[in-house]
């Protein structure tokens, strides 16, 4: 009877860790680490009691574990760097792949998979909100961000990320989500959402992100191709890409891509990642080492990523452990679009759609190397591979 408190006990600790997780990531840095604390603890305090895994067996999870096998093996080619690799491996990497698999052990049916879908809305069109204030008065009221400056008199909002281009990020991935539970439902919730939809356009024009405007774009892309509902999403696709062209500082923005040196360093990180990848194509050289292995002479470009996070994967850590990561992203993405089309479930069609973007964004940036951008992700991900997991315990009981 003690064991089974204790066990109630750990659960729900576990469970209502994950939501605060999922509330805090756009409002604090700290907030999210002290709670992923109580989760990996309430985690391990509930596995001692009841030592049961039948959750994590999937492909997509059988890929993750190969990708941290070559991973570590990348540690052979970290000295002088081997404690930053370790640290980098544990904490970059290791950390949040635990966090995928708190989420499919935690919210194992639909109750709370919903459950934490309106934390995450809620929590999103807070953050909408802040833009627009952020937009008029300065300053967010979460943290006192102010705005950030792009030059040529364009400020775009951040909330409380460190830059735009993460909040860009968060916003594809709340929108996607957003936008096609409010096409899935009726009456007062529909308007509510359409309500959070609007704002939260509103917020992601405002962050003036090159990337994060592909990535959402190729989200929309993803649900009117998979939904086949191609009226309503194809009329928000060319709505939101007549905004970005006709509105003028969105449209100068754009054209800054085409001008000469408008993404100058971008290019040139890509060139230096290239050449690391020419130089330990297999196993890289050493997780976490990118920038100890960056140019010296190139003194005027922004040290410190790729800015692009498979690039970097690929130079860090080899080509193995980025086929075991893409092989990864391409089955999960693939067990997602089965579920969607065996039972038409919405709330899995938004979060594949927000992550597909998020995966396009990352092209273009750092995500993957981001604390908060990790816990978006991650969660976000554990969450859809909740829903697979939800279904499939499901058609294993039909006889």
């Amino acid at each position: 009877m003690k064991k089974e408190k204790l066990f109630k006990m750990f659960s729900l600790i576990n469970e209502y860790s994950l939501y605060a997780i999922l509330f805090f990531i756009p409002i604090s840095k700290a907030i999210p680490e002290v709670f992923f604390t109580f989760a990996i603890i309430s985690f391990f305090g509930k596995k001692i009691i009841k030592p049961e895994f039948k959750v994590f067996r999937s492909n997509y999870n059988f890929f993750l574990a190969i990708f941290i096998l070559f991973s570590a093996l990348s540690l052979f080619n970290s000295p002088p760097f081997l404690a930053k690799s370790l640290i980098a491996l544990i904490f970059k990497w290791c950390k949040f792949i635990w966090l995928f698999l708190f989420f499919q052990d935690a919210v194992t049916d639909r109750r709370k998979a919903n459950k934490a879908v309106v934390i995450f809305v809620i929590s999103a069109a807070l953050v909408s909100i802040d833009c627009i204030f952020q937009k008029f008065t300065g300053f967010d009221f979460f943290r006192h961000y102010d705005l950030a400056f792009m030059g040529n008199g364009i400020y775009a909002v951040r909330a409380a990320f460190n830059n735009y281009n993460d909040l860009a990020a968060y916003l594809v991935v709340s929108i996607s989500l957003i936008f096609t539970l409010a096409e899935y439902m009726r009456g007062k919730l529909k308007f509510v959402l359409s309500i959070f939809l609007v704002t939260s356009t509103i917020a992601f024009l405002l962050t003036f992100s090159r990337g994060g405007w592909i990535g959402l774009l190729s989200s929309l892309v993803f649900i009117l191709v998979i939904s086949k509902k191609y009226r309503i999403f194809a009329a928000f696709f060319i709505s939101f890409l007549l905004v970005v062209l006709l509105t003028p500082e969105t449209r100068e923005r754009f054209m800054f891509i085409f001008q000469q040196g408008g993404d100058a360093n971008r290019f040139i990180n890509w060139g230096i990642a290239l050449d690391m990848v020419k130089q330990n194509p297999l196993l890289g050289t050493g997780v976490g080492t990118f920038i100890d292995h960056f140019p010296r002479d190139k003194t005027w470009v922004i040290i410190g990523y790729a800015h692009n996070c498979f690039l970097q994967i690929w130079a860090e850590t080899g080509i193995f452990s980025l086929l075991s990561f893409l092989l990864f992203l391409g089955t999960f993405l693939y067990k997602a679009i089965q579920l969607f089309r065996s039972t038409k479930d919405y709330l899995a069609l938004g979060l594949a759609a927000g992550l597909f973007g998020y995966i396009v964004h990352s092209v273009f940036d750092t995500h993957f190397y981001s604390l908060q951008l990790s816990f978006l992700f991650w969660s976000v991900s554990g969450l859809l591979a909740s829903l697979i997991c939800i279904n499939r315990a499901q058609e294993s009981k039909v006889p």
